[in-house]
């Protein structure tokens, strides 16, 4: 039983076929190789917090919110998109399946709506969030979501929150309403990049509502 790529992208693959077959998917992007990892916090509602060691200054602050639909839709090879204060990069690409910025995925959840970032998880794919040129991030947060149900704590992880972190951070989703999905809040942290592993279990992924605090570089 399968689902064409429309469905696909409408129903986040609501098909039970797909769903027998998340187990299979479980370490999909293998090719990603989890190091050292620091401690995030989720709480029941599956909102992740990680607290840094850096504290802003307060000034000269940029402030907003990218939901995903402020370009339209761009599939296959449309990385590198500049979006407010950012650039979103994520790959790699796949004719076949990219990763889709202002696509449609599970409809409106509590942390993801549609449209929004989505894409397959395959071996290797990432999202890149990177601050404006001569710009740090000191505070950011996201919704993400997967293809599936229930609550799983390595859904996604994310990497490079500063010099006072290696390696990475695992975030928990949950069914809130549908599928699974969960918030990821950062605060008191320095780096001019961060990167989001979508890791499963499930064969897609959305990301949305990126919100963030910039400050210059020192």
């Amino acid at each position: 039983m399968g689902c064409s790529r429309a469905q696909i992208a409408a129903t986040m693959c609501l098909v039970g076929a797909l769903l027998t077959a998340t187990s299979a998917v479980h370490a999909a992007n293998s090719a990603w190789e989890e190091g050292p990892t620091f401690e995030i916090s989720a709480t029941a509602e599956a909102v992740n917090t990680f607290v840094g060691q850096v504290t802003p200054s307060g000034t000269n602050q940029l402030t907003g919110t990218v939901t995903m639909e402020e370009r339209g839709y761009f599939p296959v090879d449309a990385q590198n998109q500049k979006v407010k204060d950012l650039t979103i990069v994520y790959g790699p690409v796949n004719p076949n399946d990219p990763v889709e910025l202002g696509s449609y995925g599970p409809g409106n959840m509590t942390y993801v709506q549609d449209p929004s970032l989505e894409g397959a998880i395959v071996p290797g794919v990432t999202v890149q969030l990177k601050a404006k040129a001569g710009y740090h991030f000191v505070a950011v947060s996201f919704g993400v979501a997967l293809s599936n149900f229930g609550r799983h704590t390595e859904a996604f992880f994310v990497d490079g929150l500063g010099s006072s972190t290696v390696g990475s951070g695992s975030i928990t989703v949950d069914s809130l309403v549908l599928y699974s999905e969960g918030r990821f809040e950062a605060t008191n942290i320095y780096t001019p990049q961060i990167t989001i592993v979508p890791h499963g279990p499930a064969i897609r992924f959305v990301i949305d509502n990126v919100k963030y605090v910039l400050e210059p570089d020192s």
